[in-house]
């Protein structure tokens, strides 16, 4: 399903998209969330992870990558990339 965006902002600290239909700019509201899920469960498990510093920096600037695709509604390639990514440092992206 896709949605015209309002604004991205949530208590729980989740980004999500408010329907509105005088902004012309269509997001998957699904994906945009998931990516965020996964841009965020890097974000929080990268230090204590248990891999090599080498291993780190290249899921680091992968992570970077997935999440800029994110940003600019690639929400497949990023989540890719986050996946990748995670797998990487040796965990388990959630869904």
């Amino acid at each position: 399903m896709r949605k015209r965006v309002l604004g991205v902002l949530c208590a729980a600290g989740v980004a999500v998209a408010v329907a509105s239909p005088a902004l012309g700019q269509e997001v998957d509201i699904q994906k945009a969330i998931h990516c965020q899920t996964l841009a965020q469960q890097f974000g929080d498990s990268i230090k204590t992870a248990k891999a090599e510093d080498g291993v780190k920096k290249t899921a680091t600037d992968q992570a970077k990558q997935g999440d800029q695709a994110c940003n600019q509604r690639n929400y497949d390639a990023g989540m890719d990339q986050l996946r990748q990514a995670l797998q990487q440092v040796g965990l388990k992206p959630a869904r």
